[in-house]
């Protein structure tokens, strides 16, 4: 399985990679700090879920949602976001999970739950 996790703020990526790593053990997770180099990453390699922010610089994640899943069909995303306030617009375009920031293990292994990636999921 491959994850792909984009956020702009350093110490919050590497934080969800963290709990990546720790949540979904064997899954290869590559990360970004710019939605434009990860949107060129899921263009040519089969992404199976994106972990991403909404506000970004360069594009949003709501664009970098359907570059993967235009490019990568069944591909799941989970939206991060410190605000609650794009929860409708997460909905309307049918994103799988939303995340409100700070992000914490439990989260991360409740966004892939009942999912194909439950036999993944790290019991802790």
């Amino acid at each position: 399985m491959l994850f792909a996790a984009v956020d702009p703020n350093k110490k919050d990526l590497k934080q969800l990679v963290k709990f990546l790593k720790s949540s979904y053990p064997g899954c290869k997770i590559v990360m970004f700090c710019n939605p434009l180099a990860a949107a060129g990453y899921v263009r040519s390699h089969p992404v199976d879920v994106l972990f991403t922010e909404i506000a970004m610089t360069g594009m949003s994640g709501f664009r970098l949602k359907e570059i993967t899943e235009k490019c990568n069909p069944g591909a799941l995303t989970v939206f991060i976001s410190a605000t609650a306030a794009y929860a409708m617009d997460a909905l309307n375009c049918r994103v799988f999970d939303y995340m409100v920031k700070p992000v914490t293990p439990e989260k991360t292994r409740n966004a892939l739950k009942e999912t194909k990636f439950q036999p993944f999921i790290q019991k802790n």
